[in-house]
């Protein structure tokens, strides 16, 4: 399974997240530009919530996004929008 970070917090994403969990991904943190709600949901999530974002995205292979940091500059072949069918991506990991 493939090391999994979270950027945002919506409720589609958020879906994909607790999947994930279900499914036994290896999750490395959550990150939000939100912190103080990315902190109460890595509670739920059992995972860290990061203030900066660049520590999980180095970390993982595989990145669930609706919310996309400034100053990573664009997301790459590991990144998957939330939109853009997240299923696929975790049945493919």
């Amino acid at each position: 399974m493939k090391k999994l970070a979270v950027f945002g917090l919506d409720d589609t994403l958020l879906e994909a997240a607790r999947e994930a969990n279900r499914r036994n991904f290896p999750l490395v943190g959550i990150w939000s530009s939100h912190h103080d709600a990315a902190l109460l949901t890595s509670l739920q999530l059992g995972c860290p919530a990061f203030f900066d974002a660049a520590e999980p995205y180095r970390e993982a292979e595989l990145v669930l996004w609706s919310e996309w940091p400034e100053g990573l500059g664009e997301p790459d072949a590991r990144c998957v929008s939330a939109t853009q069918g997240w299923s696929e991506a975790l049945s493919a990991s």
